[in-house]
């Protein structure tokens, strides 16, 4: 139990602290091509998306070589927009705005969508709704436009607003039981024996957090390797830059916490009491 304790106060450490941190966001973005991976997933989700609907009208696998280049010339038209400057911009605007939300710190749930910026053709600009042309959009708004704005809805959104609050209980919640659960499991045993038992306890945790951490950085990197050589599709893509994302400060988080409580409960365990060091010293 306290184990399983020690993992939920790890992971909600991690959304935190970690995964609904903005400096998180703007520091991992910029490694390892995450944002070229991104645009490269966005580009190839809009191609498959409209060469779904051209399959519609007619197979495009049956096409002719000259039919296929003149779609694919139409659709790196359409999907010209897709770069990695738009991406970039997209995403630290809208991390930001989505964060700031979460944390109470705005009133409203603002989407940036800078459409008019994006250099898209009037034929295109046509078919996308008034609303969404206007450089930032609400989720309310949203949700009024596409008859969603039920109270259920609205009230999910209110919530949202108060994630870090609820985190932050959760956390003290979780950080509090384990503390309790510690002290009485100490607590049972007699009292020449409770450092060596808090020491065990600690070292044994410590032992199980370093093995989760040693899964999940293997697991990790044999993800990695194995959507590197199959990074064909958009979702490939994208699962892979995401894993390789928040796997690794998770990795991170287990193996610091995990060594600081191995090296806590070795060090507790070898502690003499004072009774002992005074038996010691008679017996010498």
């Amino acid at each position: 139990m306290v184990f399983l304790l020690s993992l939920t106060t790890l992971l909600i450490f991690f959304v935190k602290f970690i995964v609904l941190n903005e400096v998180f966001y703007v520091y991992s973005l910029q490694r390892n091509d995450t944002y070229k991976n991104l645009t490269k997933a966005v580009k190839e989700a809009a191609r498959e998306t409209l060469i779904n609907q051209v399959n519609q009208s007619e197979d495009y696998s049956k096409l002719t070589v000259g039919e296929r280049q003149q779609i694919d010339s139409q659709i790196e038209n359409y999907t010209s927009f897709i770069n990695e400057a738009n991406v970039k911009n997209f995403l630290q605007q809208n991390i930001g705005s989505i964060l700031s939300y979460l944390g109470s710190n705005k009133n409203e749930l603002i989407f940036y969508l800078p459409i008019k910026d994006w250099g898209l053709s009037e034929q295109t600009l046509s078919q996308i709704p008034d609303y969404l042309k206007n450089g930032q959009v609400s989720a309310k708004d949203i949700l009024k436009q596409r008859g969603s704005d039920t109270t259920q809805n609205l009230s999910v959104i209110q919530k949202l607003a108060k994630t870090h609050t609820y985190l932050t209980i959760s956390l003290i919640a979780s950080i509090v039981s384990q503390t309790l659960l510690i002290v009485i499991y100490v607590v049972l045993y007699k009292k020449g024996g409770r450092s060596q038992v808090l020491g065990k306890l600690l070292f044994f945790i410590g032992i199980g957090v370093l093995l989760i951490a040693w899964i999940l950085f293997t697991a990790n990197n044999v993800f990695t390797e194995g959507t590197a050589f199959i990074k064909t599709g958009w979702t490939e893509i994208l699962a892979g830059t995401l894993v390789q994302l928040y796997a690794t400060p998770l990795v991170y988080i287990f193996t610091v916490f995990g060594l600081i409580s191995l090296t806590s409960g070795i060090v507790i365990f070898n502690k003499k009491t004072k009774s002992q060091l005074v038996t010691e010293a008679k017996l010498g």
